[in-house]
């Protein structure tokens, strides 16, 4: 699963490193985790004597945006479950084989595929169980703690986009079995458990929901075009990405609590944990060319200039979330040629330009494309049920009309730019059956066992 803010918590790195890939740079986690909650009032800021800072927080706090203010409280991480249903140890190995067996584009996969799919889904049966029980267990609030969700590691993401692709192979399963309707059900875990990463104020989690999310409409679109799917199927379909898209997060939330953890992040660098906000390899890098100390007392040195900087630079993203995406390519073109003038110019906000600010441009486009899917396969649900569309949205990511193509067989979404190879398509209900029946196909036949 692809990470972009940093992660502070390294918490029995070397162990996580060598099963997860992480590589973060060995820090005391409980000592770091209680650090944050120490520094979650701002005080290296309050005590700031630059009013231009100064000023900046009394904004953030008019807005009552500050990280105690938007901080949710719980009592623990409510996510823990699904780690315990795909555990640490294990879990990397179950990845390796179910990233395998993953396909580009909708979820059909070839004999071999399907067999191994359905040998995993045997060996998983309890880890499914224990899957579905974190799932009822997790309440529809946020869960996580502003404090938590930067220095907490994100395992437990590994865990839940690892259940959830192990239930797009019981829906792959079902559909080899002639079992359309029946396949909807783990679709509907995975679309419920990116509606709930998507409540989180963390950035990670949003992005895990994007993820998810297209998991999901990858099972959506081989279940639409499943032969036995009934208009019923696909009404069902219909009323389930219309329901996600009732509670949508607003993409100025994202940015609003990524600040948030921005401020912490300062808090903690004035607090000498710099180092502990890099990767390992950044910091081998600095090591290598022997700067890793001379560049944490620089990150000293500037870190109100950095911060001020920041501050500026968010204020522009959360702002610029409140117009569509296409709308704004100008501002994160602009943020991306200050950070290259000021690395010319020696005046490199070392903490905002090499951790908090890279890759601005990226989120906001994943973002877009997520709204983006939800819209087109709700836009051809609709019209392939002969549904009241109303006028549908312009698409976030180019301002124009969605460009919907209707014929005999088919409909379909047009000119969208998302995964290679992913289309929004819906055969009309009948249509496959009457050609396989004409090529003389018996549609009666009990489905094929793979043994």
């Amino acid at each position: 699963m692809e990470r972009w803010r940093i992660n502070l918590l390294s918490i029995a790195c070397c162990v996580i490193a060598a099963m997860s890939g992480c590589s973060r740079t060995p820090a005391p986690g409980d000592a770091l985790s209680q650090e944050a909650r120490r520094l979650v009032s701002l005080p290296g800021l309050r005590s700031s004597s630059h009013p231009q800072l100064v000023a900046e927080l009394q904004k953030i706090e008019a807005a009552r945006q500050t990280p105690q203010q938007i901080d949710n409280a719980t009592d623990g991480n409510h996510y823990a479950p699904f780690v315990t249903a795909y555990p640490s140890f294990s879990r990397p190995a179950i990845q390796r084989e179910v990233n395998s067996l993953w396909p580009a584009v909708s979820l059909s996969l070839e004999p071999g595929a399907l067999q191994k799919a359905r040998e995993l889904l045997q060996q998983q049966a309890a880890a499914r169980q224990r899957f579905d029980r974190a799932m009822r267990e997790t309440s529809p609030r946020p869960q996580l703690e502003m404090s938590d969700a930067l220095v907490a590691d994100d395992e437990w993401l590994d865990a839940i986009q690892t259940g959830c692709r192990i239930e797009a192979f019981a829906t792959a399963d079902m559909l080899a079995e002639q079992q359309p309707d029946a396949a909807l059900a783990p679709v509907e875990k995975i679309l419920h458990l990116s509606r709930q990463l998507a409540r989180e104020q963390d950035l990670n989690a949003r992005l895990a929901a994007v993820d998810l999310r297209a998991d999901g409409l990858q099972a959506i679109h081989a279940i639409a075009n499943h032969p036995l799917a009934t208009p019923e199927t696909l009404q069902r379909l219909q009323q389930l990405i219309r329901n996600n898209l009732t509670d949508w997060p607003s993409d100025e939330r994202v940015w609003i609590a990524e600040r948030a953890h921005g401020l912490l992040s300062y808090e903690l660098a004035r607090a000498g944990q710099f180092n502990a906000l890099l990767t390992g390899a950044q910091l081998a890098e600095l090591q290598k060319k022997g700067i890793a100390a001379t560049t944490a007392t620089a990150v000293l040195k500037n870190i109100e200039s950095d911060e001020l900087f920041y501050l500026r630079a968010i204020e522009q993203q959360i702002a610029a979330a409140r117009v569509p995406y296409f709308q704004r390519q100008n501002l994160v073109e602009q943020l991306r040629l200050e950070l290259q003038s000021r690395s010319e110019s020696g005046e490199y906000p070392l903490v905002a330009g090499s951790l908090l600010l890279t890759k601005v441009g990226e989120v906001h486009r994943r973002l877009a494309e997520d709204r983006t899917r939800c819209e087109a396969w709700l836009i051809v649900l609709t019209t392939v049920c002969e549904l009241p569309l109303g006028t549908p949205p312009s698409c976030p990511l180019t301002g124009q009309p969605y460009e919907v193509r209707v014929d005999r067989e088919r409909v379909v979404i047009a000119g969208l730019e998302l995964r290679p190879g992913e289309t929004v398509e819906v055969r009309r209900p009948g249509v496959v059956q009457a050609r396989r029946r004409a090529a003389g196909f018996d549609l009666t036949s009990p489905p094929l066992r793979l043994q």
